[in-house]
């Protein structure tokens, strides 16, 4: 007996985008700092949508967009560690939100760190300044 109501079934495509454009959009997603809308046009490709299903559907896709943005980040935190050689304040706020584990507790112990020693007068005087 028919209800009425169709069911509807996902549609799934093996490639939402092509295998060669797959490899190009990972080169630029290196590239462009890991913005997926930039790569996306430097790769020619309409939108996100494509890229963001392939990522979902296709395991081995998935794979090796995690791969790039393990490089990037690798190689940001690299760069961070030379940056902070010469700039010990400096900020490490990309790395903070992707890899916590790593980070943020460096970036709380650095401050606790630098707030023990301090002397009673510095501290005194900074709770003044409020």
């Amino acid at each position: 007996m028919y209800s009425g109501a169709a069911v509807r079934r996902p549609i799934f495509r093996e490639n939402h985008v092509a295998p060669a454009r797959q490899d190009e959009f990972l080169r630029c997603l290196s590239r462009n700092g890991l913005n997926v809308t930039a790569a996306c046009r430097a790769t020619g490709l309409a939108g996100t949508a494509g890229v963001y299903l392939q990522r979902k559907y296709d395991e081995d896709f998935r794979k090796r967009w995690e791969d790039v943005v393990d490089q990037v980040l690798d190689d940001l935190e690299e760069r961070q560690w030379q940056a902070a050689e010469t700039n010990p304040t400096d900020r490490r706020w990309v790395l903070n939100r992707r890899r916590p584990g790593r980070w943020v507790k460096t970036v709380e112990e650095e401050i606790k760190s630098e707030v023990t020693s301090l002397s009673d007068e510095e501290l005194e005087r900074i709770v003044a300044q409020g």
